[in-house]
């Protein structure tokens, strides 16, 4: 199928893609916690980056054929055939050459393109391309030419209940469309995954620190993330407020929020500061700060001063129903 866009955002969704993508996302989550291991990391990253420049215009069998060479070059090349590494290319290997996998994905494909190109013609496609230009208004985009990353619509890896991640050694976004189908409104449950994951992709490219600004305090990312991108499709829906087909959207956007891992506290923020940017304030504080006080953000004498001067003087630990978040206590040099 042909890229479908959504405003700057191209939505990359043939069965190439979708393989390209999952071996992607395998990779990059096999090699999380493989401190020390770096022929195994350089191994995983050298394969992502291969497979995720090939065309996505591909048949299956010649990216599978060209995923299976590669891996055994990089094998080789780097004596990695350590019990990490040596398990990891097995399931790539089986996961690749699988016909009923390769027809699964041959299938999914063939059904998305219609329903894409309907998505981008519809008025969802129309919020999305509003709410993206209002995040770029608000500082929440990429500098040069592309402004936001290209999303891959894929299907989630087993064990994956998200609808979506922003993975860096994809330089895109994944789009987990099998777990977004299967929700009561999935139109814009795409597009809000979407903002979401480009709101990571801009916070991980402006800290620049290979992802240990999310490492060392997840829920100041994911309470952003859901703040900031529900904001923006609240206020495109503001917009276009005489469209019929987007009457759903505020209640579906609290349902949504209520069901994210991190929702509950987005609620309790938004119910104590009555203002969706503070997340994003607070970051873009974080960001115009020297590289000693970026690194160490999340510090117990720093955080709370700079969430008060985005407009949350909380302190912490903070409690939100039966659950609390908390500064940190270690300096990072």
């Amino acid at each position: 199928m042909a890229n479908v866009t959504l405003g700057p955002v191209a939505l990359r969704a043939s069965a190439a893609a979708m393989m390209k993508c999952m071996v992607g996302l395998h990779s990059w989550h096999a090699a999380q916690g493989l401190h020390g291991q770096e022929s195994a990391v350089t191994l995983y990253r050298s394969l992502c980056q291969y497979v995720m420049g090939r065309p996505d215009t591909l048949e299956l069998n010649t990216l599978a054929a060209d995923i299976v060479v590669r891996l055994g070059t990089l094998q080789r090349e780097q004596h990695a055939h350590l019990p990490a590494p040596e398990a990891y290319a097995q399931r790539i290997r089986a996961f690749v050459r699988n016909h009923d996998d390769r027809a699964r994905l041959e299938h999914t494909a063939s059904q998305l393109d219609a329903w894409l190109h309907g998505l981008a013609a519809s008025a969802y496609g129309r919020l999305a391309a509003r709410a993206l230009e209002l995040l770029a208004e608000l500082g929440a985009s990429l500098p040069g030419a592309q402004p936001f990353r290209d999303a891959y619509v894929t299907i989630a890896p087993p064990g994956q209940a998200s609808t979506g991640q922003y993975v860096p050694w994809l330089a895109a976004v994944a789009v987990q469309i099998d777990t977004i189908l299967r929700g009561p409104f999935p139109e814009l449950e795409f597009v809000e995954t979407l903002l979401h994951e480009q709101v990571h992709a801009v916070i991980h490219e402006r800290m620049g620190d290979g992802g240990e600004h999310y490492q060392r305090l997840p829920w100041l990312n994911e309470l952003t993330a859901i703040t900031l991108s529900q904001y923006a499709l609240g206020r495109a829906y503001a917009d276009m407020r005489g469209l019929p087909d987007l009457a759903n959207v505020p209640g579906a956007l609290r349902i949504s929020r209520a069901q994210q891992e991190w929702g509950d506290l987005a609620s309790a923020v938004l119910r104590a500061t009555r203002e969706p940017l503070v997340g994003w304030r607070a970051w873009q504080i974080i960001f115009a700060r020297g590289a000693y006080a970026r690194r160490n953000f999340a510090h117990r004498e720093l955080l709370p001063a700079i969430l008060a001067e985005a407009g949350w003087p909380a302190s912490f630990p903070f409690h939100y129903g039966t659950h609390s978040v908390d500064c940190r206590d270690d300096w990072v040099g």
